[in-house]
C-alpha cells in the first residue's frame, strides 16, 4: 500500500481549493480591479520561475472578458493565452456533473435512483444496510466511498492512473465494505466520480468521453475540451511542472476518467463559467443553476450541490471548483449576484487559485 498513502497527497493538494472560502465581511465589490494590478500579481507569481505560467480569465456583467497571463507555455513556440490546453484535472467532475444533470432533464435517468443497474454485471456496488448508491449520492460526494479506490499501485508514480485498468477498478467496487451509512455525510471521492461516468455512459451506451463531449462541450462551444487529444490539440498543450519547478508527466486516466481526464483552455471554460452564471441562457441555464443548489454540507462555511461547492461569507456567496494534476493546477469561480467569475489556468502545481478568489473578493489575501 506504499503507494496509496503517497496518492492522496497527490489529489488532496490538487483539489486543495476543495475547502472553505475564507469569511469575508464586506458586501460585494463594484468591479474587477485595473488591468495593471491583475498583471502585476501574475507576473509577480510567476517572476524567475523558468518555464512556468498562467493565464487568468475573467468574465464580468454583460459577458465582458478579458484573458491575461504571466511566464511561458513550457513549449518552445506555443504561445501562453487563451487558446492554451491545460489538464484541469477536478474540474473535470463539474462536466461529469453536467451531463448527469443533462440526462436528468432528459428524462433518462433519476438522481435518486440507486446507480447499481447502470453498471455492468461485472460489478457489485457497495450496500449498506438495505441502502443502495444513488446518483446523487456519487455527486455530491455522500456515498461512502473513499477519495481513491485501495488496490491502486502505480509502476509510475509520476502518472499515477495510467495503469489502472478497469478490471481492478470493478474489483475493488464489487469488494468494498461502506464503512458509513450511504448519505450520512460528506466524503471527498474522486472514484466515484470515476463510477458516475462510466454509469452515465452505459446507460447512453457509449464512453463518458464521447458522452460529456457530445451532450456537454459540443452544445456549449467547448471545441478544445476534450480527454483524448489529437495531433492539433497536443500541439496546444501547456508542459506541466511540479511545484519544484520539474517538468512531469502528463496524466493518463483509463479506468476512472470523469474523475479529472479532461484538458481545456481559457476561451473554453469561459463558456463554460457563463453558462453557469446566466441562468437564462441556452440550453443549460436552468439546469446549470439547479446544480449549485446546496445538497450536502462539507463543512462549516461549505455547502456542496452537484459538483459544485458554495462558500458562504457573512454578506457573500461564491461558487466554485478547483482542480490539479500533477503538473497543473485550475479554478473555475464565481458570484452569482455580481455575475463576476473567473478561470485560472496554470502548468505549474503551485498554481494560483488564490489570485482568483481575490479577484472575486479583494478581502480575500493572495499568498505571497
Amino acid at each position: 500500500m506504499r503507494a496509496f498513502t503517497i496518492l492522496p497527497t497527490v489529489l488532496i493538494a490538487a483539489c486543495a481549493t476543495n475547502q472553505a472560502v475564507p469569511k469575508t465581511p464586506q458586501a460585494a465589490q463594484a468591479a474587477f480591479p485595473p488591468d495593471t494590478k491583475i498583471q502585476r500579481l501574475l507576473d509577480e507569481r510567476i517572476s524567475a520561475r523558468s518555464g512556468r505560467g498562467v493565464v487568468l480569465a475573467t468574465l464580468g456583467p454583460g459577458r465582458a472578458t478579458r484573458i491575461y497571463s504571466a511566464g511561458t507555455s513550457g513549449k518552445a513556440g506555443l504561445p501562453l493565452d487563451g487558446n492554451t490546453l491545460f489538464e484541469i484535472g477536478s474540474i473535470t467532475k463539474t462536466l461529469t456533473a453536467s451531463l448527469l444533470a443533462e440526462m436528468v432533464e432528459r428524462g433518462e435517468l433519476k438522481l435518486d435512483e440507486p446507480v447499481q443497474p447502470y453498471l455492468p454485471s461485472s460489478v457489485k456496488m457497495p450496500t449498506k444496510n438495505g441502502g443502495e448508491i444513488t446518483f446523487v449520492d456519487l455527486a455530491t460526494h455522500t456515498s461512502g466511498l473513499p477519495l481513491l479506490p485501495e488496490n491502486i499501485s502505480p509502476k509510475d508514480e509520476s502518472n499515477p492512473f495510467s495503469d489502472y485498468s478497469v478490471e481492478m477498478l470493478d474489483a475493488f467496487t464489487s469488494g468494498y465494505q461502506l464503512p458509513t451509512e450511504i448519505g450520512e455525510r460528506y466524503q471527498y471521492s474522486a472514484v466515484g466520480y470515476g463510477l458516475l461516468g462510466r454509469a452515465l455512459g452505459q446507460r447512453l451506451g457509449t464512453s463518458w468521453e464521447d458522452a460529456v463531449v457530445t451532450r456537454v462541450a459540443i452544445p456549449l462551444g467547448m471545441n478544445s475540451t476534450r480527454a483524448s487529444l489529437d495531433s492539433r490539440l497536443l500541439a496546444r498543450l501547456a508542459r506541466g511542472h511540479d511545484e519544484a519547478g520539474n517538468i512531469v508527466s502528463n496524466w493518463d486516466i483509463p479506468a476512472l476518467p470523469a474523475m479529472g481526464a479532461l484538458r481545456s483552455s481559457a476561451n473554453d471554460l469561459l463558456k463554460f463559467l457563463a453558462a453557469n452564471i446566466d441562468s437564462s441562457s441556452r440550453p443549460f441555464g436552468r439546469i446549470f443553476a439547479a446544480m449549485h443548489t446546496p445538497r450536502t454540507v462539507m463543512d462549516e462555511e461549505t455547502r456542496v450541490g452537484l459538483a459544485w461547492q458554495t462558500g458562504h461569507a457573512t454578506n457573500r456567496t461564491i461558487v466554485w471548483h478547483g482542480g490539479g494534476t500533477g503538473g497543473y493546477r485550475s479554478l473555475v469561480a464565481f458570484e452569482p449576484s455580481t455575475r463576476f467569475g473567473v478561470v485560472v489556468l496554470s502548468n505549474w502545481a503551485g498554481g494560483a487559485d488564490d489570485i482568483g478568489f481575490h479577484l472575486l473578493d479583494n478581502t480575500l489575501p493572495v499568498k505571497p
